[in-house]
């Protein structure tokens, strides 16, 4: 029977049977005494499907990691909070009055236009890193949508700019639901401003980079801030994007497919020079940077938060009123499996032992743990082109999967991670529980 990684080498190698683009994996382990060692790294095939731009990718390969970012900007605000400079339940109005007094979006007239509210609650600092706050991402919400179309607007012809692109009607009362945001991008202008920086890659770079040996070799919130050698190491080490097409030909930024061929994506998908620091999504860092941010907290060193700041990231930090929308959210046909990183979602019947998983949402990102477990919940999140990160407390175990290829929620993608994490759990985990489908 052919390995984990033969099976993987088969599918991103460059070629007709190429079902996947360049993967680099990467997975820590802890001790009982809080040491930390890498216990596994592959890197699978290249960095790109145009032969000019293609180098085999590698642990310094630079990745868009899109909303990883949201990890590095929450623990950010948290820094603040433990320092006493906000509180993770005060209003954020005074230092961001971009958010005082917002509007709700009921729905739209019989004639098309929206019907507004005045929002009652204020929103918070616990509102913005949990995406209660009652903002949502256009191409996720149907209403955020329709309002864009209403106001005549293109929202990608204002991306990278945090206020034109956010300052959107609210689709529920502040902390009264749950709804995937763009919540940690205002949270990132509340740090910048708290601190007196101009944008937030500022406050990162002296407070989660620096503490952990990370420079602008290996992470930055755009191409120009990079400290690299020459045009030729950027060339050497950029990850371009890959798209995979549906069945028909036909390119949908947004709807996965099994089935579509894989071919070069004709662009970066975002700027690399945008106006703004995005805290929900705008860094462009290496596996082996991110995989740093993980050991923090997975060896609890004190390095980025205090022991009882990280304590408290693999707890609920939501009501059941909104764990109960966040579960709703994860519907097997609008991509749900993203929010779970390819595990089972809550009532999927076409996954086995489906409700055997529970979920709920900590304060940097998704909670999961079997349901017949009182055990330490497992942290996670991921990022657009089909990027995933895990800490497992439970096991002592962490880990990247960094791919590059879009649509979001590529379902084979999904499968992979999946079962890179059960494979991981397998070999170097303390319970050896395996959770997830086999590759």
């Amino acid at each position: 029977m052919a390995s984990f990684e033969q099976k993987l080498t088969a599918i991103t190698t460059p070629g007709d049977n190429q079902k996947l683009s360049g993967l680099v994996l990467t997975a820590i382990s802890s001790s009982p005494t809080s040491t930390v060692k890498e216990v596994y790294h592959q890197s699978f095939g290249t960095s790109s499907l145009d032969p000019d731009k293609s180098h085999p990718v590698t642990r310094n390969t630079l990745f868009w990691i899109a909303s990883c970012t949201k990890l590095i900007a929450s623990l950010s605000v948290l820094q603040l909070v433990e320092r006493g400079l906000i509180g993770l339940d005060d209003p954020v109005e005074a230092v961001v009055p971009e958010l005082k007094d917002p509007d709700i979006l009921v729905g739209f007239t019989a004639d098309g236009q929206p019907e507004l509210t005045k929002a009652k609650n204020k929103i918070t600092v616990r509102h913005l890193i949990t995406h209660t706050s009652g903002f949502a991402y256009e191409f996720l919400h149907p209403k955020i949508a329709r309002w864009w179309k209403w106001k005549g607007v293109n929202p990608l012809s204002v991306q990278g700019d945090i206020a034109a692109s956010y300052s959107t009607p609210l689709i529920f009362e502040p902390g009264t639901s749950w709804c995937y945001s763009p919540g940690l991008d205002w949270a990132g202008v509340l740090v910048a401003r708290l601190t007196g920086h101009k944008q937030l890659g500022a406050y990162i770079k002296q407070h989660i980079f620096g503490p952990l040996g990370i420079t602008a070799k290996d992470a930055a919130f755009r191409r120009s801030d990079f400290e690299l050698s020459s045009e030729a190491e950027w060339d050497q080490r950029w990850a371009n994007l890959t798209i995979r097409l549906q069945p028909s030909g036909e390119l949908d930024a947004f709807k996965p497919s099994y089935d579509g061929t894989l071919v070069p994506s004709p662009s970066s998908f975002r700027s690399l020079e945008p106006a703004d620091d995005s805290g929900g999504g705008g860094l462009l860092m290496s596996p082996d940077a991110y995989v740093k941010v993980l050991a923090s907290i997975l060896s609890d060193d004190e390095k980025l938060l205090k022991k009882g700041t990280v304590a408290n990231l693999f707890v609920p930090a939501i009501g059941e009123p909104q764990r109960k929308a966040l579960i709703t959210a994860m519907d097997p046909d609008a991509g749900g499996r993203m929010l779970t990183g390819g595990l089972p979602l809550p009532s999927d019947p076409t996954v086995p032992d489906s409700d055997k998983q529970d979920y709920h949402h900590g304060l940097v990102g998704l909670l999961n743990r079997p349901k017949s477990s009182t055990g330490a919940w497992t942290l996670s999140w991921s990022g657009l082109p089909n990027l995933f990160w895990w800490i497992d407390r439970e096991n002592g175990l962490a880990g990247m999967y960094a791919g590059q290829l879009i649509p979001p929620g590529d379902p084979l993608s999904l499968d992979t991670e999946a079962a890179w994490r059960k494979e991981m759990v397998h070999r170097f985990g303390r319970t050896k529980e395996r959770t997830g489908p086999s590759l």
